[in-house]
C-alpha cells in the first residue's frame, strides 16, 4: 500500500484518512483470507505428489518442495499476521481520534456557549437596574464552570488514550515498518496543542466570568448600602413624628380628622418605601450566597437589612393599627356631635 502525503489537515481530515486507511488494510486482509484455500489446496497436491512419487531419484526434488511448502506456509501465516496487527493498530488509533473529536466538540459546544453567556452580562455591566438579576447569572455560570472543568478533564483523558494508541504504533511500526497516511508524532502534536489550546481558553474565561462576578458584586453591594442608608434615615424620621403625635391629645374633631389624613399619607409613604425594603432583602441574600471578600462585614450586613426589615414590618403594623384607632375615636366624636 502506498505510503500518502503526511501534511495534517483538520480532525475530520485526519479520521477521513484514517478511515480509508483503515478499509483499504481490511481489503487486503480480506484477500489474504482468499487465498487460504488456494494454499491449502496447492499443499494437498503437493503432498498426493508426493506420496505417489517416493522413488529415490526423486528424494532430492522432495525434500526441496516440502521446504517451500513450509516457507510457503510461514510467509502466508506472517502476512495474515502482519496485516491482523496492522489494521488492530490502526483501528485503535482511529476510535481514539473519534472518541477525542466527540469530547472536543462537546467542550467546544460548551465553551462556546458559556462566552456568549458571558458577553450578555457584560454587555449589560453598566445597567445599574437588575444587578441582583445579573449578579446570579454570573454565579450561575460559574457554577457551569465546574461541569466544564469535568469535560476538560475527559478531553485530557481522551488525549491520552490517543497518544498512548498513537506510541504503540511507533513501537510496531518499528518492528514491521507499516505504512500509514499520518504521522503519529503529528497526531500527538496537534492534538497536544488542541488540548493546551482548550486549557488555556477554559482558565481564561474563568478568570474573566471572577472578574466580572466581583464588579457586580461590589456594585450591589454599593447599591445596598445606599438604600439601607436611605430607608435608616426614612425610619428615623418617621417614628420621631409619630412618637410626636402619640404625645398630643386630641383636642377637637379637626385635629382629629387631621390625624387620620396624616396617617393615610404615611401609609402611602410606606407602601412606596416597600419596593425599597424589598430591593435591600435581595442584594442582601445575593451578597450573602457569594464566595468572595467583596462584603466587608457579613454579620454587620445581615443584621442591617434584618433590623431594617422589622423597623419597616413593625412600622406598617403600628401606624395601620393607629388608623383604626382613630376611625373608631372619630365615629365615636361623630356619634357625640349627634347626640
Amino acid at each position: 500500500m502506498e505510503e500518502e502525503d503526511d501534511a495534517m489537515g483538520s480532525f475530520a481530515e485526519m479520521g477521513e484518512r484514517l478511515n480509508d486507511h483503515q478499509q483499504g488494510l481490511k481489503e487486503h486482509r480480506q484477500k489474504l483470507s482468499q487465498k487460504e484455500q488456494e494454499l491449502v489446496l496447492a499443499i494437498e497436491a503437493a503432498q498426493t505428489f508426493l506420496e505417489q512419487n517416493v522413488q529415490d531419484p526423486l528424494r532430492d526434488e522432495e525434500v526441496a518442495l516440502q521446504e517451500n511448502l513450509n516457507v510457503l506456509m510461514e510467509e502466508y501465516e506472517s502476512a495474515l499476521s502482519s496485516a491482523d496487527s496492522q489494521l488492530n493498530v490502526i483501528e485503535d488509533l482511529h476510535l481514539e481520534l473519534q472518541k477525542f473529536r466527540k469530547d472536543h466538540d462537546e467542550f467546544e459546544t460548551l465553551m462556546i456557549h458559556s462566552e456568549k453567556e458571558l458577553q450578555k452580562i457584560k454587555a449589560e455591566e453598566f445597567d445599574s437596574t437588575s444587578l441582583t438579576f445579573k449578579l446570579k447569572k454570573q454565579k450561575f455560570l460559574f457554577n457551569d464552570f465546574q461541569f466544564l472543568k469535568g469535560d476538560l478533564r475527559y478531553l485530557r483523558r481522551s488525549w491520552k488514550s490517543l497518544f498512548d494508541a498513537a506510541f504503540l504504533f511507533e513501537i510496531r511500526n518499528a518492528i514491521e515498518s507499516y505504512k500509514i497516511p499520518i504521522d503519529p508524532d503529528a497526531i500527538s502534536q496537534r492534538v497536544e496543542e488542541t488540548v493546551e489550546s482548550a486549557d488555556a481558553r477554559f482558565n481564561a474565561l474563568r478568570s474573566e466570568c471572577i472578574g466580572l462576578g466581583i464588579r457586580l458584586s461590589t456594585k450591589v453591594f454599593e447599591q445596598w448600602q445606599e438604600k439601607a442608608d436611605e430607608l435608616r434615615l426614612w425610619l428615623e424620621r418617621v417614628e420621631r413624628e409619630r412618637r410626636m403625635v402619640q404625645l398630643e391629645a386630641i383636642p377637637n374633631p379637626e385635629i382629629l380628622q387631621q390625624e387620620l389624613e396624616n396617617i393615610m399619607v404615611l401609609q402611602g409613604e410606606i407602601s412606596e418605601h416597600e419596593d425599597g425594603v424589598e430591593k435591600l432583602q435581595e442584594a442582601a441574600k445575593c451578597l450573602l450566597n457569594l464566595s468572595n471578600d467583596v462584603v466587608p462585614n457579613i454579620v454587620q450586613l445581615r443584621k442591617t437589612t434584618a433590623t431594617i426589615e422589622q423597623r419597616f414590618q413593625r412600622l406598617r403594623q403600628e401606624t395601620s393599627e393607629q388608623k383604626r384607632t382613630l376611625e373608631r375615636t372619630n365615629v365615636q366624636v361623630e356619634d357625640l356631635e349627634d347626640s
